[in-house]
């Protein structure tokens, strides 16, 4: 039995697991691990000194062992820590349901390739936050374009299938130059972020939203009617305007445009962005702080 477990933002996850149904008990248990005020106990051994142990009788050297399964306790352990670049990245813990179930010429084993798995373990963290932050706008910390564009690819492909609608929204704060201006960048990023948020709680998991570029956003809905994103928009400009009461210099106000066409075929980000691009300034025509919207399905063909 066996299980990889990872420091990610001060909590351990757990990666691999020897019973896949029990990622998730071990991921809560596994919390408590960085918590134990007992520096003696076998976890903050490897947490605090990060020092290798083997032990093949856990109940009598050190009861506040955290067990995972109560009906199957674990006997012996081996548990060693990942460290990479002088740092703790996880930790890797063997355990055995029977005492003196590991050889010391195991322990070494384990111990002399915990170095090789650390520096892989720290690669692919680093390499997926790099993957992160080249599809993430770093200020908004939602999709850039580059990452709507590829999370688009996958989302087309089911639409299609499905022959769902999609409603495409483009975002655009009004006189966000001016208000920028007034204000200083500070408050423009501030607004920029508020706007990223609100967008983020008016919409679901299952939307994609992204900084199109400048003030611009970009939401897509898959799966959703001409009248179904109406009310997200009316809510994006509700909830906007609540969440700024006393909390913002200025007034700060979005137009929405909107296009709903029927999955096929063809149907790429740079055809809906041109459609919703001309609702959105023709809201902002009609005074600004509105919604326009257009939409290419026909009764017969809506779901």
């Amino acid at each position: 039995m066996g299980s990889l477990l990872v420091l990610n933002n001060d909590n351990l996850e757990v990666i691999i697991s020897y019973e896949a149904e029990f990622n998730r008990v071990r991921s809560e248990l596994a919390s408590k691990i960085l918590t134990i005020e007992d520096r003696r106990s076998f976890h903050a051994i490897l947490t605090t000194y990060k020092k290798s142990l083997m032990c093949n009788d856990i109940d009598s050297q050190f009861s506040n062992f955290i067990q995972i399964d109560g009906n199957r306790p674990a006997k012996s352990v081996i548990g060693v820590p990942l460290v990479s670049r002088k740092k703790l990245i996880g930790m890797l813990i063997l355990e055995q349901r029977r005492p003196n179930a590991f050889s010391i010429e195991e322990y070494n084993t384990i111990s002399k390739i915990s170095d090789n798995i650390a520096v892989s373990v720290d690669n692919a963290i680093l390499h997926e936050k790099l993957s992160s932050m080249a599809l993430t706008d770093s200020l908004t910390n939602v999709s850039n374009r580059h990452g709507l564009h590829l999370s688009w690819q996958s989302l087309s492909e089911q639409a299609i299938r499905h022959q769902w609608q999609i409603s495409f929204m483009v975002i655009d704060i009004d006189h966000f130059k001016i208000f920028n201006d007034k204000y200083g960048h500070k408050t423009g990023d501030e607004v920029l972020r508020l706007v990223a948020n609100v967008l983020k709680s008016s919409t679901r998991g299952s939307d994609l939203i992204a900084r199109f570029g400048g003030e611009e956003f970009v939401v897509i809905l898959p799966n959703t009617a001409d009248d179904q994103a109406l009310l997200v928009a009316q809510k994006i400009q509700a909830s906007l305007t609540q969440q700024q009461e006393n909390q913002m210099e200025g007034t700060v106000t979005v137009s929405i445009g909107i296009t709903t066409q029927l999955a096929e075929d063809g149907l790429t980000i740079d055809c809906l962005f041109k459609e919703a691009d001309e609702q959105m300034y023709l809201a902002k025509d009609a005074g600004r702080n509105k919604v326009q919207q257009s939409t290419t399905v026909k009764k017969s063909q809506a779901k």
